[in-house]
């Protein structure tokens, strides 16, 4: 077995809405599940963020190297907690929400599914869902958010803060207000997702709960499911360098009603990919798939 340590449950409240189980958690409850999948690969169930976090995010070096030698162990000397009929795999693959991965050594043969921008195979930084009020949309585009934790977001602050119909606010803050963001991007026809510290932005998924459409932007984007959905479809991407001309493509788009499509295409696949309760059925796809 994994040793408890390692099994952390994340309590951190975060997005602050988040009150239930978080993303790397609700994996292990599903795979645990799927002991009958036909899969080469075994999962590895560590919590990397709570682990990581509570090591002062990597910091603590007594912790670190009490999860490097364990991790060296599985990976050098093969399976060293289940059982063995399935010790004779070789083949491992894990989830981690956390912004910079694993933050040790995995080998070659771990596939790593990241929901923060790190990993081999993009996954969802999803959430639970905020209520919907079906507020009518009044906002072009609207973020409240962080300024500071990217340049990409001083960037986009110092080009659309002034836009007429866009909300584009800092509001840093450790109050919770979670309800007045739900508010504004259920009003708003488009969402802009900057990255922060990460590649990508748990707003990209609230946004298309909510049905706005999310405008990511990003010098790397860390897209999931490409093999399934078709990103155009449903969420504007957007360049630094592209920042400047985003005020014109987004009125384009409006006045066309082509962003009523969109809307309606990244509910859709919100609900069909990128929700807690549909998206680890596709990382399952594609073990499944695996030659």
């Amino acid at each position: 077995m994994v040793p408890e340590v390692f099994l952390t449950k994340d309590r951190t409240p975060y997005p602050r809405h988040q009150t239930g189980l978080g993303l790397e958690d609700r994996a292990e409850e599903y795979f645990r599940n799927q002991k009958d999948a036909k899969i080469k690969r075994i999962f590895f169930p560590i919590k990397w963020t709570a682990y990581q976090i509570e090591a002062n995010y990597g910091h603590d070096e007594r912790k670190m190297t009490k999860l490097r030698s364990y991790c060296k162990g599985i990976f050098a000397n093969g399976n060293k907690f289940f059982t063995v009929k399935q010790a004779s795999l070789d083949k491992y693959f894990t989830i981690a929400q956390y912004d910079d991965g694993p933050l040790v050594e995995m080998g070659k043969n771990c596939r790593i599914f990241g929901a923060g921008g790190i990993g081999t195979d993009p996954i969802p930084l999803t959430t639970e869902r905020h209520k919907e009020h079906g507020f009518r949309k009044e906002i072009l585009a609207s973020f409240l958010g962080s300024e500071g934790t990217h340049p990409i977001r001083k960037q986009m602050f110092d080009a659309l803060k002034k836009e007429d119909l866009f909300i584009v606010e800092d509001v840093y803050t450790k109050r919770d207000n979670t309800p007045h963001f739900a508010e504004v991007t259920e009003k708003s026809c488009f969402t802009l997702c900057p990255r922060g510290y990460g590649k990508t932005s748990f707003r990209l998924y609230e946004a298309m709960q909510l049905g706005s459409v999310p405008v990511y932007i990003s010098d790397v984007h860390w897209l999931p499911y490409t093999q399934f959905v078709n990103w155009n479809k449903f969420c504007v991407l957007v360049k630094p360098e592209e920042i400047k001309d985003l005020s014109k493509r987004l009125r384009v788009l409006y006045a066309s009603g082509e962003y009523k499509v969109m809307a309606e295409a990244a509910k859709k696949v919100y609900e069909e990919y990128f929700c807690f309760e549909s998206m680890f059925k596709w990382i399952l796809k594609i073990l499944q798939d695996e030659k």
